[in-house]
């Protein structure tokens, strides 16, 4: 671990700052027809002190993490179409059982027919991971050699009507998600589910930059298969909620919603919800390089592990700050409180995150970042804390 420390710094002083340059900004390659191509590539050393988010015995290692990523786009603000895809490599120095490889694929697709009628289509596969400690094998982090992977297959159209200006604009949704593990089956075959997914919400426009909202979400569960004497996890959920979403002044913006959350489950051996409901998020830019973001909600999910539903809470700060063209930090602080029905557990979590980017060219940047985590529980096994380091410079064209 020691012969690491120094590649670390070195990775941070790959240039000194009399080189800085402007805002990073990859650049494209056309291809033809409309068409543009945007590669780049992140090179990451990080450090991990509890890769196992166990509250005893923790495993620490360095890390290297290598992204590369590309964009094909094309069009315009009528019309436009882009590809995009992200490997994330992940090799640990002491704990090779952490290692992982996540792949992100994503067609996204914008179509505006008239003013008033528009279409988007979204298409994303995930090959991704839960690291050690976390999601299905949470409290048992270290009883595993390998982390917990997974592919997703999430579909979305979005139908608009109206323009900015009319008294009425409607958003229509309608989603599919498919979510399958690929190992660990011996618990992971009870976790693969898919979900039908829909949404409508009509906006009541009361000035130039402020809208009243009315929204109904719904959603379909189905899992593939139950454990031997366990109760079926199906369930229909549905959220009736009104709002406010405005852009008041060129400080403020954000929504705010209010509702009603309703959950049944298909066996009449779990017990339904139906509660309170509210999310927001909310801009706050005193300066026009200075943005402070609150974030906040609460809804009742599924469980990772046991349990028939989770009463889940959060709120979460952060703050970025761009002190100069080519220097700009992040910082933010988020709560989570997890009460469980159906199982005895309660779950408070506190996540921190520091970090800077610094741009020395236009096609290369260094990022740091730090954060941390502490998460305290009923269930003596699922506390832990953590912190992680890393460095990233990022490469294009």
């Amino acid at each position: 671990m020691t012969t690491l420390r120094p590649m670390l710094v070195a990775v941070a002083a790959v240039l000194p700052f009399s080189a800085l340059g402007n805002d990073y900004q990859p650049a494209d390659m056309e291809m033809g027809g409309g068409w543009n191509f945007m590669p780049q590539v992140g090179i990451g050393l990080g450090y991990d002190d509890n890769t196992t988010h166990s509250n005893t015995g923790a495993i620490d290692s360095w890390f290297w993490e290598l992204s590369p990523e590309f964009l094909i786009h094309a069009g315009n603000d009528v019309r436009s179409y882009q590809i995009s895809y992200l490997l994330t490599d992940a090799n640990y120095e002491d704990s090779s059982e952490d290692d992982y490889t996540d792949h992100r694929f994503k067609i996204d697709v914008h179509h505006e027919f008239t003013r008033r009628h528009r279409l988007d289509f979204n298409y994303a596969y995930y090959r991704n991971h839960e690291a050690r400690g976390l999601g299905i094998t949470e409290g048992f982090g270290q009883n595993f050699n390998e982390v917990a992977e997974f592919d997703v297959h999430d579909v979305g159209v979005i139908y608009g009507f109206g323009v900015p200006s009319a008294k009425f604009n409607m958003d229509l949704e309608l989603g599919y998600y498919d979510k399958d593990y690929t190992n660990l089956e011996t618990i992971s075959q009870f976790r693969d589910y898919d979900s039908v997914m829909g949404r409508a919400t009509v906006y009541w426009r009361l000035s130039q930059r402020t809208s009243l909202l009315a929204e109904w979400v719904g959603e379909d569960k189905t899992y593939d298969r139950n454990a031997i004497g366990e109760a079926s996890r199906d369930s229909f959920d549905q959220k009736y909620l009104a709002g406010l979403r405005w852009d008041a002044t060129s400080k403020t913006s954000g929504t705010i919603k209010l509702g009603f959350e309703d959950r049944s489950f298909d066996s009449s051996s779990r017990e339904d919800f139906d509660g309170f409901a509210w999310s927001a998020a909310l801009d706050w830019k005193p300066r026009t390089y200075s943005t402070f973001t609150l974030e906040g909600g609460s809804r009742a999910k599924d469980p990772d592990t046991l349990g028939d539903y989770v009463e889940e809470n959060s709120l979460a700060v952060r703050w970025k700050h761009e002190w100069r063209s080519r220097l700009s930090t992040l910082a933010s602080i988020r709560y989570l409180d997890e009460s469980f029905t159906g199982i005895n557990r309660d779950d408070e979590l506190w996540e921190a995150t520091l970090g800077a980017t610094l741009v020395w060219k236009r096609w290369i940047s260094t990022e740091f970042e730090y954060r941390y985590a502490d998460q305290s529980s009923n269930i003596d096994r699922l506390n832990y804390d953590k912190n992680l380091f890393l460095a990233t410079v990022r490469l294009s064209l």
